[in-house]
Order: C-alpha cells, then structure tokens, then sequence
C-alpha cells in the first residue's frame, strides 16, 4: 500500500511509499522501501515488548510475595 492508500504496490512501506525515506510519520522499513522490512521491524519489536512484559509481570509477582 502505498502512501496516497491506494493498492497498486503492496509491497511498498506505508510510511514512505517505497521511497525509503519517511513522508507519512516514522518510517520502519529501514529505508529500503519494502514492506516486508517494516514487518520485520516490527515482529521484532512485539517479541521484545512482550517479553519485557513477561519481566515486568515476574518482578510484579516477586514483589507481592
């Protein structure tokens, strides 16, 4: 999906349009344009929230007994 919405390249970041610099908000492809980079970016980055989570929720738990 490109910047404007429209769906003519879906492989494209939504942040820049394939252009690999942000024109819609930040941009996580990496600047290589591809969606599929931005994906990565941000399975990686729910992975590491979710395990920071797991912590936070074990510290929680230590501290109340």
């Amino acid at each position: 999906m490109s910047v404007n919405g429209d769906n003519d390249h879906p492989w494209e970041c939504d942040a820049c349009g394939g252009a690999g610099q942000a024109l819609s908000g930040p941009c996580m492809c990496g600047g290589s344009g591809l969606a599929v980079d931005a994906v990565r970016y941000l399975r990686e980055r729910v992975y590491c929230l979710e395990q920071e989570i797991e912590k936070l929720e074990a510290n929680k738990e230590k501290a109340s007994t």
